[in-house]
């Protein structure tokens, strides 16, 4: 479910292990703002982010999620996937398969 090296943002950086547990227990009921920023299940994106609330919905327990950063709000899992993207750039990956575990 999470890559090696999770990426986060300075507002959750202290709740790193408290996030995890909350989302492999699925407890993220009190999560209003935390955003995910995952590979995608499908589709030609790069990256997806996705409110972690959202992993409630029986749609995101199909699939095995391949998380790759956790952010406060939206505006720092943008933060996040530019920082994603700029290092597929800077170690010349054409694709996410550097970030695959």
């Amino acid at each position: 479910m999470f890559s090696k090296e999770i990426l986060t943002g300075e507002s959750v950086k202290d709740r790193l292990h408290e996030l995890k547990r909350k989302i492999e227990a699925v407890d993220v009921a009190d999560l209003s703002r935390e955003q995910l920023i995952c590979l995608p299940a499908s589709g030609n994106n790069l990256f997806e982010i996705i409110p972690i609330r959202e992993l409630r919905l029986s749609v995101y327990r199909e699939y095995d999620l391949k998380i790759l950063g956790l952010a406060g709000d939206k505006a720092e899992a943008i933060d996040i996937v530019e920082k994603l993207v700029s290092r597929m750039y800077t170690e010349n990956k054409k694709n996410t398969e550097l970030f695959i575990v």
